[in-house]
C-alpha cells in the first residue's frame, strides 16, 4: 500500500504529489493518497475511469461519499474554490496518464440531488424511499454507455421500490454548484469524457440529515454493480481495454482495514469449538434410557461446561470496525460472518433450553416441505435392511481410525502442511465428527464395511 504523506500543508495538491501519482500509474502501481481537506485519491491499478465526489462546503451531505469509495478508482475532495485549481491539475495529470494507456478516459461524478417540491420526504411513506437517479450526459455522446447505465440503475431497489431513472442530455456532467473538473475543451483534447449521476438522497433522514446505514449499504451495492457495468461498456467500446467481465473492474488490493477485521473475526471464531459444545457427552446413555422407557419420556442430555463467556465474545465481536471496509461485496461477506458468529454464541447461551432449536433454525434453516416429503417416502419405500448393509461385517473405532489415518496420509503426500489427526473419544455422539480439522471417532462406533469408503471420502475428503 502506498503511504499518505505524514503531514499535508496548505490547501493545494502539491506538484510533487501529482508527479508521484503519475509515476505510479505509469508503472501500473496502486495509488492511495490523502489530499488536503480530508480528501482521498484511490486508484487500484491502471483503469480507464475515475469516480469523483466533491464534498459541499456549506451544507451537510451525509452518506453520499460512501457511494464512490467502493470503486477501484475514485477521488473524494472538498469542493472549496481554493482547492479547485490544484485539484484540476491532479485530475488532468491522471486523465493524461491513463489516456496514454487506454486511448480514452471517463470521469464519472456523483452527487446528491435535492428533494423536489412534489416529493414527500417522509420515511414512513414508501414512495419517499424510491431510489431516483438522473444521468447527465452530453448530447449525442456516450449513447451506449448511458443506455447500459440506465438499465442497470433501473434494477436497483430500496424498500421494495424499483428505481426511477431519468436522462438529462446537457453539456454539464457535474453539479451546478461546482466548476467542471476539467475544462471541456481541454477534456476533449485529452480524449476524456464526462458523465454525471445525481442520486436522490433516500439514504438519509431529510429532517436530521443523519444517514440510514442499512439503506445506504443496500443502495451502495446496487450502484456499485451498475457503475461497473457502465465502466465495462465504456472500456469495451471506447478504449483499448476490454476486460472479460464487469466484475473484474472491482478492487484487487485489500486495504489494511479488511485484514484487521478478518483477523479479529477469526480470533472470536477460534475462541470456542461450537460443534463440541453443542454435542451431548452422554448421547449413548441417553439413547439407551430413552429406548428403555419406550420412547415416552424426553431424554436428559449433559453438555461440556463453556470455556468462554459468550457475552464477552459478543462484546469483542461487535467492537470490530466493519464500517471501515469500503468494498460492499467484502463488507457483506464479513458482515454475514459476524452475524453467524453472533447466532452461534446465542445458541451456546441457549443450550438445554427450548430456545436452542429456534436459534438453530435461524442459523442453519428449517427442513423444507419437499425434503421432508422425500425423507418420508424413503422410509416407506426402502426396507430397513436395505438402509444399512451389514453383510460384510463392521469396523470398530480402532480399525476405522487406521483407515482414516491412511486416507489423511494420502492427502498429506500432496500437501505436507496438512496436520490433521484422528482421535478416538468416548464423548462423541453419532459415531463420527470433524472439529477444527480433527476427525473424532466415538469409542463405541461400529461402522458397516460397505460404508467405510463413502464415509472416508465425506469426512476426510470434504470436512477434514
Amino acid at each position: 500500500m502506498s503511504k499518505a504523506p505524514s503531514s499535508i500543508a496548505g490547501s493545494n495538491v502539491s506538484d510533487q504529489l501529482i508527479e508521484t501519482v503519475c509515476e505510479r500509474l505509469a508503472a501500473d502501481k496502486r495509488v492511495r493518497r490523502t489530499l488536503p481537506g480530508l480528501g482521498r485519491l484511490n486508484i487500484d491499478r491502471q483503469l480507464p475511469f475515475l469516480c469523483v465526489y466533491r464534498r459541499p462546503t456549506k451544507t451537510p451531505d451525509a452518506g453520499t461519499e460512501q457511494l464512490v469509495t467502493s470503486e477501484a478508482s475514485y477521488l473524494v475532495a472538498p469542493g472549496s474554490r481554493a482547492l479547485a485549481p490544484s485539484l484540476a491539475s491532479l485530475v488532468r495529470a491522471v486523465a493524461s496518464t491513463l489516456t496514454q494507456a487506454f486511448g480514452s478516459f471517463l470521469i464519472m461524478e456523483i452527487w446528491a440531488g435535492e428533494w423536489e417540491p412534489d416529493d414527500v420526504p417522509i420515511p414512513a411513506v414508501p414512495a419517499a424511499m424510491r431510489p431516483r437517479f438522473r444521468i447527465v450526459a452530453p448530447e449525442d455522446d456516450l449513447d451506449e454507455i448511458v443506455s447500459t447505465l440506465q438499465r442497470a440503475l433501473s434494477r436497483i431497489k430500496s424498500a421494495k421500490q424499483s428505481a426511477e431513472v431519468a436522462i438529462d442530455r446537457s453539456a454539464r456532467g457535474w453539479p451546478k454548484r461546482f466548476t467542471p473538473m476539467l475544462d471541456p475543451a481541454e477534456a476533449n483534447r485529452l480524449g476524456c469524457h464526462f458523465l454525471g449521476l445525481e442520486v436522490r438522497p433516500v439514504y438519509r433522514n431529510p429532517s436530521t440529515q443523519e444517514p440510514y446505514p442499512l439503506v445506504l449499504r443496500e443502495l451502495e451495492r446496487g450502484l456499485t454493480r451498475a457503475l461497473r457495468q457502465a465502466f465495462y461498456k465504456y472500456s469495451c467500446t471506447r478504449t483499448t481495454h476490454c476486460p472479460v467481465n464487469y466484475h473484474v473492474l472491482g478492487r484487487r488490493a485489500m486495504v489494511r482495514a479488511v485484514w484487521e477485521v478478518d483477523r479479529r473475526l477469526a480470533t472470536v471464531s477460534d475462541a470456542f469449538d461450537f460443534l463440541l459444545q453443542v454435542t451431548p457427552v452422554n448421547a449413548e446413555t441417553a439413547w439407551r434410557r430413552f429406548k428403555s422407557k419406550k420412547f415416552s419420556k424426553a431424554p436428559t442430555f449433559h453438555y461440556r461446561p463453556l470455556p468462554v463467556d459468550p457475552l464477552m465474545l459478543k462484546r469483542a465481536l461487535y467492537d470490530i470496525p466493519l464500517e471501515r471496509v469500503e468494498d460492499p461485496a467484502i463488507w457483506q461477506l464479513l458482515r454475514e460472518k459476524q452475524d453467524e458468529l453472533d447466532r452461534r454464541l446465542t445458541m451456546l447461551l441457549d443450550i438445554n433450553t427450548p430456545r436452542f432449536v429456534h436459534g438453530s433454525a435461524q442459523l442453519f434453516g428449517d427442513v423444507g416441505d419437499d425434503l421432508f416429503r422425500v425423507a418420508q417416502e424413503l422410509l416407506e419405500v426402502l426396507p430397513a435392511r436395505a438402509r444399512d448393509d451389514t453383510r460384510g461385517g463392521y469396523l470398530d473405532a480402532a480399525a476405522f481410525s487406521r483407515r482414516a489415518e491412511r486416507e489423511i496420509e494420502h492427502y498429506r503426500e500432496q500437501w505436507p502442511e496438512m496436520n490433521s489427526r484422528v482421535r478416538i473419544r468416548s464423548d462423541i455422539a453419532g459415531g463420527l465428527m470433524v472439529s477444527r480439522g480433527a476427525l473424532l471417532i466415538s469409542r463405541n462406533v461400529r461402522i458397516p464395511k460397505a460404508r467405510v469408503d463413502a464415509l472416508l471420502a465425506h469426512e476426510v475428503g470434504t470436512h477434514v
